[in-house]
């Protein structure tokens, strides 16, 4: 009888972006909140905090666990045009996290049938 096959955890996280909401901050400011969908656990948030703090182009991303979203800040006139570039940049943000942590993940066993 051959061993268990080993298999990575899968991380498949990604945006809920018909969910968004956002708030005035002020004058200048509007926060926007935009839901995760997908399973993650604590190697996955590792990942999220590493690559936010490690990179000035992520930083802006706030990780909210209980909430389970993620919250940026822009401009209150900026246009569509930027909150699009912001989102798709928190898109490549949670891509490379998911790619991050399937790497860093512990090897599990699965049971062969």
């Amino acid at each position: 009888m051959s061993p268990d096959p080993l298999e990575k955890q899968g991380y498949e996280v990604g945006l809920d972006e018909t969910a968004i909401k956002w708030v005035q901050v002020g004058p200048l400011f509007a926060r926007y909140s935009v839901p995760l969908r997908g399973a993650f656990d604590r190697t996955w948030i590792d990942c999220y905090r590493r690559a936010s703090s490690e990179s000035a182009e992520f930083s802006r991303f706030q990780l909210d666990v209980d909430r389970r979203t993620v919250t940026f800040s822009c401009r209150a006139d900026d246009g569509p045009a930027k909150i699009q570039a912001a989102l798709k940049r928190l898109q490549m943000l949670v891509t490379f996290v998911n790619q991050r942590a399937r790497s860093s993940a512990p090897v599990s066993h699965v049971a062969s049938s």
